[in-house]
């Protein structure tokens, strides 16, 4: 829990620094306005909806298998305004599956995602 406050903590000042900065600053051509957290943005062709990435971090699943849990955080996070989520680790490999994570190396795994 704490680095999920610490988190929203940092959030909330980029988002005060944003506003600040535009109340502050007088716009000219010279001073472009400055971006916020919800203004929509790209990655080469890829086109966000705002600024707030999830990170890559680990997910737990046995077997490799994407499970319910898993489907739930990301629906709860896209519901929730994340514009981009980089989900976690994968493997590729069948020798590493003791890992506990996501697996992508056999046609199996696809049935835990629904399709």
């Amino acid at each position: 829990m704490k680095c999920i406050y610490a988190t929203i903590a940092i959030v909330s000042i980029f988002m005060q620094t944003s506003c600040v900065s535009k109340t502050k600053i007088k716009q000219s051509s010279e001073n472009p306005p400055s971006k916020t957290l919800f203004d929509t943005t790209s990655i080469g062709n890829l086109r966000m909806k705002n600024r707030f990435i999830r990170a890559s971090v680990g997910d737990s699943a046995p077997g490799g298998v994407v499970n319910m849990a898993m489907l739930k955080r990301y629906y709860h996070l896209a519901q929730g305004g994340v514009g981009t989520i980089i989900t976690g680790y994968t493997l590729v490999d069948g020798d590493e599956k003791e890992m506990g994570i996501m697996g992508m190396y056999h046609d199996s795994f696809i049935a835990g995602t629904g399709n």
